[in-house]
C-alpha cells in the first residue's frame, strides 16, 4: 500500500537533497552515492519495467500505427508560431499535433525524407499554450484508456517534456528542442517488424533484444538533420539510458546522459505509467509518481524528478482523494506553494453518494479541510 506520509516524506527528502546536494557546471549532482532508495516493493515485474526502462514504453502498449485513423484536418502552419496558436484552439493543436507525428511515423517506415519543419511548428505552439494555460497539458493526462497510436503517445510524451523543461526553468528555445525531441523520439520503432510491436504480452529475452535497437534505428534516421537540429540523433538515441548506468543502448550514465535524454526518459515513463497498458490497470498517477520518486538517482536524477513533481503535483490534476470529513474529490488545479492543497471539487459525499451539486473548494484557503488519502481505485468513482 502506498502511505500518504511515505510520499511527503520523499517529497520533503528529494526537496532537502536537491538544495543542499553540491552541483556539477553541468546543474547536476556532482555525487550521488548515499541517496538511492531501495527497490520498489510489491509491484509486479512489469511494473518496475516501466519505471526502469526495462522494456520501452511503446513495447509495452497496444496500440500501433496502423490503429491511427486520419485524425483531425492538416492545417498549415503560418509563419508565426503566435499568430497560429489564435487561429488553433488548443484542442485543435492537440489532435493536429497527432496528425503530423503521423505522417512523420508513416514516411519513416517507408524510407521517405520528411522536412521536420511541421513538427518543429507543433513543439512550438505545444511550448508556447503550455506556457499560457495547463489545457493542453489536461487533454493528454485525461487520455484515460489505452493509448490508441504510436503518435498521441509521442504528443503526450512531448507535453510531460515540455513541463517537465518549464519546470527546469529552461530557456524557450531549449524547451522547444525537449517538446521536440519527445514527438520523434519512437522514430527507430518503424524498423521494429510489425508483428513484434503488437505482440500481446511480454516480449522474450531476444525479442526485447530486437526491440533494444530501436533508439539506433532513431538515431540512423535522423542523422541527416543533424547541421539543422544536432542534438535530435543523440537525444533519441540515448532516451533508454538511465542514471545509474544500467539502460541501454550505451550504458551511459548520470551527466553522460544528453539532459534532454533525461527528461524525455522521465516523461516516457510517466506517461507509460499514468496509461492503459494490455497486461495491467492504468497504474493511477499518484502511485506512477511515488514509484518515479521511488527511483530517484536510478533510473533518473533527483534534479528531473523534482521538476516533474512541481510541474504535475503530488495530487495529479483528475485524480481524486478522499477529504479529512470523508467526501472524495477530484482534483482540478494544482497548488506550486501548497502542493498538499489543491483546487478540487466534490464529487460524493460522506456516504459515498454522488454530490448533488458542483462545489469547488480552494483547499489552501479552507485550513479546517485536508486530503488524508488519494483514492487508488478510481473505477469505483466513474
Amino acid at each position: 500500500m502506498v502511505r500518504m506520509r511515505e510520499v511527503l516524506k520523499s517529497v520533503r527528502d528529494l526537496t532537502r537533497t536537491s538544495q543542499s546536494r553540491p552541483y556539477s557546471e553541468g546543474g547536476e549532482q556532482a555525487d550521488s552515492s548515499g541517496l538511492s532508495f531501495p527497490q520498489p516493493g510489491g509491484k509486479t515485474e512489469q511494473e518496475q519495467n516501466a519505471v526502469s526502462g526495462a522494456q520501452p514504453a511503446w513495447a509495452r502498449s497496444q496500440g500501433n500505427l496502423q490503429n491511427v485513423s486520419a485524425i483531425g484536418v492538416h492545417n498549415e502552419t503560418s509563419a508565426s508560431a503566435t499568430d497560429a496558436a489564435q487561429e488553433i484552439s488548443r484542442n485543435d493543436l492537440y489532435h493536429d499535433a497527432i496528425a503530423d507525428i503521423h505522417e512523420m511515423l508513416t514516411r519513416a517506415a517507408s524510407d521517405e525524407p520528411y522536412d521536420l519543419v511541421e513538427i518543429e511548428n507543433k513543439a512550438k505552439l505545444f511550448s508556447e499554450s503550455l506556457f499560457k494555460s495547463d489545457q493542453l497539458f489536461l487533454q493528454g493526462l485525461s487520455t484515460r484508456s489505452s493509448l490508441t497510436s504510436l503518435a498521441q503517445h509521442s504528443a503526450n510524451v512531448s507535453i510531460i517534456s515540455i513541463k517537465v523543461g518549464i519546470g527546469l526553468k529552461l530557456p524557450t528555445e531549449k524547451i522547444v528542442d525537449v517538446g521536440m525531441c519527445g514527438m520523434v523520439h519512437e522514430i527507430g520503432m518503424m524498423k521494429i517488424p510489425p508483428d513484434l510491436l503488437n505482440k500481446k504480452g511480454e516480449l522474450s529475452p531476444s525479442e526485447f533484444e530486437m526491440i533494444k535497437q530501436h533508439p539506433i534505428y532513431g538515431r540512423n534516421y535522423l542523422e541527416p538533420f543533424r547541421d539543422e537540429y544536432p542534438f535530435l540523433p543523440d537525444v533519441v538515441s540515448q532516451e533508454h539510458e538511465r542514471w545509474n548506468g544500467k539502460g541501454y543502448p550505451f550504458g551511459l550514465k548520470e551527466n553522460e546522459i544528453h539532459e534532454y535524454a533525461q527528461i524525455l526518459g522521465l516523461a516516457d515513463t510517466f506517461v507509460a505509467l499514468t496509461h492503459l497498458r494490455h497486461y495491467r490497470d492504468n497504474f493511477i498517477a499518484y502511485k506512477a509518481m511515488q514509484s518515479i520518486i521511488e527511483r530517484r538517482n536510478v533510473d533518473f536524477s533527483a534534479r528531473i524528478i523534482k521538476a516533474l513533481i512541481e510541474v504535475i503535483s503530488i495530487f495529479p490534476v483528475h485524480s481524486l482523494v478522499k477529504l479529512n470529513d470523508g467526501r472524495v474529490a477530484k482534483v482540478l488545479e494544482t497548488n506550486k506553494q501548497y502542493p498538499v492543497r489543491p483546487v478540487i471539487e466534490i464529487i460524493r459525499d460522506a456516504k459515498g453518494q454522488p454530490f448533488a451539486k458542483s462545489e469547488r473548494i480552494d483547499l489552501s484557503r479552507e485550513p479546517m479541510i485536508y486530503i488524508v488519502s488519494p483514492i487508488l481505485d478510481e473505477s469505483a468513482y466513474q
